[in-house]
């Protein structure tokens, strides 16, 4: 994947879509994000790079006491439910990411969005992400599409690894 893993990124903004705040622990579905891609215009396309904001990310960075980031940490978060892979699926996403801890709500199921994804599916995860400035841009002009490069570093036998991603509109 060092070299391979570019193509097309599509930004769905499920914070923006539902006023600008998920409650902690919020299970976005698959009509979440449906309702958020009619809402811009946008399609998702066999092949594509899915980025999903949360605004965990950010929440996180309004934080200024230490105690309560490490506290925020442990929390609920929002993020996509188990119902959102059939979807997934059907699309052919062949790479998922979101700006929060990994991917899905927090608490986990017993059944996770991580083994569905990752062993059943193939498809890549991001997680951590920082949307914010992106999200920004996309809906100043209204584009939620564009070029995405989120190769990550050559570590043979790794299953997970940093990256630098970035997107070109």
């Amino acid at each position: 994947m060092k070299d391979s893993l570019v193509g097309r990124g599509v930004l769905i903004d499920v914070l923006a879509y539902k006023g600008g705040t998920l409650p902690a622990g919020y299970v976005i579905t698959r009509a979440d994000l449906e309702g958020a891609l009619d809402k811009q215009g946008t399609e998702v396309h066999p092949g594509d790079m899915v980025l999903v904001r949360t605004g965990y990310v950010s929440g996180y960075y309004k934080l200024e006491d230490p105690a309560a980031r490490f506290e925020y940490l442990r929390g609920p978060q929002a993020g996509i439910g188990r119902d959102v892979v059939p979807w997934i699926h059907e699309r052919q996403i062949a790479a998922m990411a979101a700006d929060n801890l990994g991917l899905e709500a927090v608490p986990i199921p017993a059944e996770s969005v991580h083994g569905a994804m990752l062993k059943d599916l193939g498809v890549y995860m991001g997680e951590i992400w920082w949307l914010d400035d992106l999200a920004a841009d996309c809906a100043a002009d209204g584009r939620y599409a564009f070029f995405l490069a989120a190769q990550p570093l050559h570590i043979p036998g790794a299953v997970g690894s940093p990256l630098n991603p970035v997107a070109i509109k």
